[in-house]
């Protein structure tokens, strides 16, 4: 393998600059993203942008 890649929250990267650490938990899903169109999501006061993906059958598996 050559490559990790982790998606976090902001907040949870802000938090691990500051102490100095990485927090490595599990893999839950994988999946390739499908299509080429981007749309803006409406969760009351939160709106994230989104994309489609098509996961694949998985179980989660510990980061190593």
């Amino acid at each position: 393998m050559t490559a990790w890649l982790g998606v976090v929250s902001a907040e949870h990267v802000a938090r691990g600059v500051s102490l100095g650490i990485a927090q490595l938990r599990q893999f839950t899903a994988v999946g390739r993203v499908s299509g080429d169109d981007i749309w803006q999501g409406d969760e009351g006061s939160f709106h994230p942008f989104r994309r489609a993906v098509d996961y694949l059958a998985s179980r989660p598996m510990m980061a190593s």
